[in-house]
């Protein structure tokens, strides 16, 4: 999931972004900030593209029981800013009939 978002990140493409939520996914883009639904998500990931920023994720860890995983990755955005902004992130994903993942939650600053 996390090269999926880095690369529809970097390629600017929104229409690759939001399937990745579920329609009423929770989306935390920024402390003290929290999206529900992919209209809201939509929104915030396109300020995130129009802004030219930059995401590297490194996964820390997986916790898989059935079709949900609980994900953590350490997280580095880059252009939002001066400095670089570090975090380690939270993400609740479920498995689709297809076989593929989509967030319920993500909370990149849930450090």
């Amino acid at each position: 999931m996390g090269t999926l978002f880095m690369e529809y990140l970097e390629a600017g493409d929104i229409k690759g972004l939001v399937p990745l939520y579920e329609p009423d996914a929770h989306f935390v883009p920024a402390p003290g900030t929290h999206l529900v639904g992919t209209e809201a998500i939509r929104g915030a990931l396109q300020q995130m593209i129009d802004s030219s920023v930059r995401l590297k994720l490194e996964l820390r860890e997986i916790r898989q029981v059935g079709d949900v995983a609980l994900v953590s990755n350490n997280a580095t955005l880059t252009g939002a800013g001066p400095e670089p902004v570090v975090s380690t992130t939270t993400e609740i994903l479920r498995r689709r009939p297809d076989g593929g993942w989509v967030h319920v939650v993500d909370a990149p600053f849930f450090s």
